[in-house]
């Protein structure tokens, strides 16, 4: 996305949609393992589709225990 990084747009996209589980993909990812990845998945290109449904399958656990958590908070 020009003039905003992948962390950049994490962060935006999860203060709109908070819920939104992020997963970053990048084929630079060496920048992004020297600054962190501000604990968001992270999915080095080029992947397999193996990696691709490893990946989701977390983020979709990842929403999963979220909303376990939010509504026993209730």
């Amino acid at each position: 996305m020009p003039g905003m990084s992948e962390i950049d747009l994490g962060h935006e996209t999860r203060r709109h949609y908070h819920d939104l589980p992020v997963v970053l993909v990048s084929g630079y990812s060496h920048d992004l393992a020297q600054n962190g990845t501000y604990g968001f998945k992270l999915l080095r290109m080029p992947y397999s589709f193996e990696q691709l449904s490893r990946v989701l399958r977390k983020a979709v656990t990842w929403k999963r225990r979220r909303g376990i958590v939010a509504a026993s908070a209730r």
